[in-house]
């Protein structure tokens, strides 16, 4: 079970429905399940930008763990616009974290960072934004929202398709945008 944050509503959603209804999400909200609050803090900014975020609540019970979880995790980033990677002193021991963002890097989506300033990041995170505070969650929520209308993407078959001309130019406005938020220190 996870959380479809959508514009005007929130609900429990299993990934088997949400496929059966075509959804896709414009936010995969990527946390520890130790930053389940920030995660879902992010989640409301993202919606109240008229966004949709999954946040995935089953906290990988034993059971769920190993290839069957990873193909929901595959099945989910398919079908979303970014990821937002939640980064906390907790992230360090996850393991899930970068799979997510290495999944999410392969498919060529738009990635960021939110959280904890004083959290040294991992090299190749410095290409994409990091989000430091609220202030700039929101200035983030209203980038991807305009780059969305802007730029895409299409979806074919509930799978979100980016293409080469969003995803250059996306790209070169979010470096833009991580060079203003390294600015702001």
């Amino acid at each position: 079970m996870a959380r479809l944050y959508a514009k005007d509503s929130y609900e429990e959603l299993t990934l088997e429905r949400a496929a059966l209804r075509g959804t896709t999400w414009d936010v995969f909200v990527s946390h520890r399940s130790d930053d389940d609050e920030v995660a879902e803090e992010v989640a409301r900014c993202v919606r109240s930008y008229g966004l949709t975020a999954w946040v995935d609540s089953d906290y990988l019970h034993a059971s769920d763990d190993g290839p069957q979880m990873a193909s929901k995790i595959k099945r989910v980033i398919e079908r979303s616009y970014c990821l937002m990677a939640v980064v906390t002193r907790a992230t360090a021991s996850s393991w899930w974290v970068p799979f997510e963002i290495g999944i999410a890097s392969d498919m060529d989506r738009f990635l960021s960072s939110y959280g904890d300033p004083v959290v040294e990041l991992p090299s190749f995170l410095a290409a994409w934004p990091r989000v430091k505070n609220h202030g700039e969650l929101h200035d983030w929520c209203n980038e991807v929202k305009r780059q969305k209308q802007a730029y895409g993407p299409t979806v074919a078959s509930g799978v979100v398709k980016v293409g080469d001309t969003q995803r250059s130019s996306y790209q070169k406005e979010m470096r833009a945008m991580a060079k203003r938020f390294r600015a702001s220190r």
